[in-house]
């Protein structure tokens, strides 16, 4: 699968109380060259209500008269801006525009270093933050989007078939030689707990609080040989004091293959295995004659003389994929909750024949949810509790869509068609699927029949649920009557996995021509019994077939 073109829509809810005191404020912001900046977090600093710009800087609150509203946005000056210093309009509603200084350094900026954070100017060690903003980029694929994101981060996806865990982006923090010839890739820690990357692919940008990279040894050092090749730190998103706020977010991409495969057409093809052949001996037996290439040229019997498209026969141009995500959060000094769910639905690019009942093509649905509840139980106390749940229902062809792309470059285009009409053997209800037996190098037919890479994707249909829930609770308490700074923290956690996969195929029945030397008419004879290696014994059912339709 290659590069996609994404359509998203944003949409944020905000709701508030409004009383006879509160006014409409309507406002843009930008930055010093005065384009809107879009998702600046707006936050009403006495009433702690929030909502965030829209993709032209615009917003709208209903707040106090007296109220002060705060803006930030990652990467410049928190602002601040007192709503009595402006005048309202005719319609009592006040206008404000406000712009927002880009920060000249990054010194002050809070990251997030093995137990904890701290002030980027603090630090000794090599450590990456990610914009969260960046990582929503057109993919279902959260590995697939720290390319070009982390600096010396090797990134690189060897596969774009949508599955559990197949498109999934390889990367190494620290380079190819990386501590271990074993395991390269770097330790994944996912609200403190170790994840696969699997689980990685799953987390959501719009549920990320916060992304860090731990780049070297001084930075993974309490993680042990564990971080030697790197770590990576998500936090995922708490609740704030507030009202409800809920986001929707959806996403339609289209995905389409970098770059296909560009053969030679078929004529060529067997002129050059002719040659080929007399190459190596000139009394050598050509693969093709001339008969065959000049009757394939006409196109006059496709059966006979198929000239196949295996890429254009077996694989789209294109396909569409969605995706859609819903969040809300609130809460109030005492407890503060933050629920999201996620759907997305990936399909693969090989195209459905009606030659079947299913349909074999790729589709991948995979569904989300994630409660993260923050409790205050005292002053000093605070009890987290969170629960995430990842769900994958899989459906494709055996053997993976992989398979599919390799019998297609591999087969012969014009040795035999991909199917039989079924009305040259009426009588019989499976699919009359092409072949032939293979020539040895000294002419002779061998037991071995060549692949059919439509047969292959249409046999049957391979189907792989799993679930993965883990409930996780976290205490932290603040040790500052022992001594200033002393804090404790303590986590625990349970981790339920549970898959399931099954395979169905019906078995594979090939034919192939057999011509009548008098009237160049021909009949399909039985070629095997189900099995693919070899050649079945003409029965007498058999003989029975070659009375069917002649051509």
């Amino acid at each position: 699968m290659g590069a996609t073109h994404p359509c998203t829509f944003f949409f944020t809810f905000l709701g508030t109380a409004l009383t006879a005191q509160n006014v409409t404020v309507r406002g843009v912001v930008t930055d010093t060259l005065k384009a809107g900046l879009a998702g600046v977090n707006v936050r009403a600093v006495n009433t702690s209500q929030m909502v965030n710009t829209d993709t032209s800087g615009n917003f709208t609150l209903n707040v106090p008269e007296k109220e002060i509203l705060e803006f930030s946005l990652v990467g410049h000056k928190l602002t601040q801006v007192t709503i009595a210093e402006f005048k309202p309009d005719n319609q009592g509603i006040i206008h404000v525009s406000v712009v927002l200084l880009p920060i000249d350094n990054n010194m002050d900026e809070i990251v997030v270093i093995g137990f904890g954070t701290q002030k980027r100017r603090s630090l000794v060690s090599s450590v990456t933050s990610v914009n969260v903003e960046d990582l929503k980029t057109p993919t279902g694929n959260l590995t697939n989007a720290l390319a070009g994101r982390v600096a010396g981060m090797i990134s690189f996806q060897t596969s774009g078939e949508p599955g559990i865990g197949t498109d999934n982006s390889q990367f190494y923090i620290r380079g190819l030689s990386t501590f271990g010839t074993g395991k390269r890739d770097p330790l994944i820690l996912i609200d403190g707990v170790e994840s696969s990357s699997t689980d990685m692919a799953r987390v959501q940008p719009d549920d990320i609080a916060d992304f860090s990279v731990l780049k070297d040894a001084a930075a993974a050092a309490v993680y042990g040989a564990r971080g030697a090749n790197g770590v990576v730190l998500i936090n995922t998103k708490s609740g704030k004091s507030g009202v409800t706020k809920f986001d929707f977010r959806a996403e339609n991409r289209v995905s389409t293959n970098t770059k296909n495969f560009d053969f030679a057409d078929n004529i060529t093809y067997m002129r050059l295995a002719n040659e080929a052949a007399l190459t190596r001996s000139p009394n050598a037996i050509q693969p093709y004659s001339i008969n065959k290439i000049n009757h394939t040229i006409a196109g006059d019997d496709p059966y006979l003389y198929p000239n196949n498209d295996w890429i254009g026969m077996l694989i789209k141009k294109h396909t569409l994929n969605q995706s859609y995500n819903l969040g809300l959060s609130g809460g109030n000094g005492k407890a503060r909750y933050y629920v999201a769910g996620w759907y997305q639905l990936n399909n693969g690019n090989l195209k459905v024949d009606p030659v079947n009942d299913f349909n074999n093509n790729i589709k991948l649905q995979s569904y989300s949810l994630r409660i993260n509840v923050n409790l205050n139980i005292s002053p000093t106390t605070e009890l987290i509790a969170r629960v995430n749940g990842q769900f994958d229902d899989y459906k494709g062809p055996i053997g993976g869509g992989a398979a599919t792309y390799k019998n297609a470059i591999w087969a012969n285009p014009v040795m035999f068609p991909a199917v039989y009409p079924s009305e040259m053997l009426p009588y019989i209800e499976h699919p009359l699927f092409g072949s032939a037996r293979m020539i040895a190098s000294d002419g002779a037919l061998t037991n071995t029949l060549y692949v059919n890479p439509y047969a292959e994707m249409v046999k049957g249909y391979s189907v792989t649920k799993t679930s993965n829930i883990m409930p996780q609770l976290e205490i932290k308490q603040n040790l500052k009557a022992v001594t200033p700074g002393l804090s404790a923290q303590g986590m625990a956690y349970v981790r339920r996995v549970s898959s399931f996969a099954i395979n169905r195929s019906y078995l594979l029945f090939f034919y192939e021509p057999v011509v009548n030397p008098l009237d160049q008419t021909y009949t399909i004879r039985m070629l095997n019994h189900g099995e693919q290696g070899s050649v079945g014994v003409v029965g007498r059912e058999t003989l029975s077939y070659e009375e069917g339709l002649k051509h």
